[in-house]
């Protein structure tokens, strides 16, 4: 993971200083504010300075953390503590570890987690986002509220946001169980600290109270409870007909992109040379609609499902499961690249690749498939012109693999490849 995380290095290290201790960080374009320590970071971490020093605060939560700035500012100003780093992007969760590493820091846990659905402990003292300035109102809430699951009594949550949604999130927070203790607004950011009363209970919605007061909080995770949803889109391609349930904040929740069209056309060009099919490996599989349509057409006896985000880990699995794909049928891996360790080799890798991640990652991943696949394993790769044209000459020149057939669908191209 961490071999392959390396490809998506920027090569910039930044320097943050805070209570006389200067923390290192090497950072990546794919993640959020690779340039230079964020503002808002900043700003939170003034605001939370207090806190900081003191020794009372034993337990700390970094949710969304990116490549680590909040959470390993407070693990370094006090060894004693513990902090947990999360982020759904694993892709954040491998730099926070090396960025924990450079750092000489072994009281800091870096971990992947959907919000708050894959944190295991509930006794934290202080709870830390910088919540992204694209996300919707229901995850917002569930940032915002949720946090009262995790906390100790008494413990604080700490949030920074930027200026349009200051608004929303006030209105949020103002309930009967919040009591808000700080606002600070700065240039282009703002800070609320709160905390929650241990005089009511609130059922699994963050947003209603439960009116007989009694029954336990937290029923079920953020995904369960629709928090993600967005809705639901048919598939309809050459005979392929199926529903999928889509999430927000994934790309294609209304419609196959050209990407995905190729690589389902060109599913069904090598269908018939891999039946039975044992094992197919499919590469940020998105709202699930490649792996749905692999299923209903060659039915692997495995099925290996590899994203960085978590969430659309959570989007395949429901999406299989609800197209009639039991659930001992596949894996999820939550992680950047390949699972090299993966047995049986699979026959069939298929996916789409993020032309956000560039060249070297793009090749890295190439490299990977070409020692996983099995002896006739083929490869279906599909992306923008320009990033398949890269590519391909790496292809060629590190004789990665043999180039099958090649296919365009408008600016997007597929290749069609085969082992060695």
């Amino acid at each position: 993971e961490q071999l392959y995380a390396k490809s998506f290095a920027s090569g910039k290290e930044l320097t943050l200083n805070y209570h006389r201790q200067t923390l290192r960080f090497h950072v990546s374009q794919e993640l959020f504010s690779s340039y230079q320590i964020d503002a808002g970071t900043r700003l939170l971490l003034k605001t939370v300075s207090d806190l900081a020093a003191s020794d009372q605060v034993r337990k700390v939560l970094d949710l969304g953390c990116g490549y680590g700035p909040l959470g390993l500012a407070l693990a370094k100003v006090q060894p004693q503590r513990l902090v947990h780093l999360v982020d759904r992007d694993a892709l954040a969760v491998a730099f926070t570890r090396a960025n924990a590493g450079l750092n000489d820091l072994n009281n800091a846990k870096a971990y992947g987690s959907l919000g708050y659905d894959d944190v295991p402990d509930n006794d934290f003292d202080l709870v830390l986002s910088n919540i992204p300035g694209k996300a919707g109102r229901p995850a917002i809430a569930s940032i915002l509220i949720d946090a009262r699951h995790v906390l100790q009594p008494g413990g604080v949550t700490a949030v920074v946001v930027v200026p349009p949604l200051a608004a929303p999130v006030a209105e949020i927070l103002d309930r009967p169980d919040v009591e808000t203790v700080l606002r600070e607004e700065g240039p282009e950011h703002v800070v609320f600290h709160y905390r929650f009363s241990e005089r009511q209970n609130f059922d699994s919605d963050p947003t209603q109270a439960n009116g007989d007061q009694t029954s336990p909080v937290f029923k079920d995770s953020a995904f369960e409870r629709g928090v993600y949803d967005r809705g639901q889109m048919e598939v309809n391609y050459r005979g392929q007909k199926f529903n999928v349930l889509t999430a927000c904040g994934l790309p294609e929740f209304d419609k196959l992109s050209h990407q995905s069209e190729l690589i389902l056309s060109g599913l069904q060009k090598v269908g018939g040379a891999h039946k039975p099919l044992n094992h197919a490996l499919v590469f940020n599989p998105g709202q699930g609609k490649i792996p749905v349509a692999l299923w209903n057409q060659l039915a692997p006896q495995k099925m290996t499902l590899v994203d960085r985000d978590l969430l659309s880990l959570r989007a395949v699995e429901r999406n299989l499961l609800h197209n009639g794909c039991p659930r001992e049928q596949f894996t999820l891996t939550h992680q950047p690249g390949l699972p090299l360790d993966d047995s049986p080799p699979p026959d069939l890798i298929l996916g789409v690749l993020r032309d956000s991640e560039g060249p070297a990652a793009h090749a890295a991943l190439m490299r990977q498939a070409a020692a996983l696949l099995s002896a006739q394993g083929e490869l279906l790769v599909s992306g923008a012109s320009t990033t398949i044209t890269r590519l391909e000459k790496t292809i060629k020149k590190e004789k990665l693999l043999t180039i099958k057939q090649r296919k365009r669908n408008r600016a997007k191209r597929l290749l069609i490849l085969k082992a060695r």
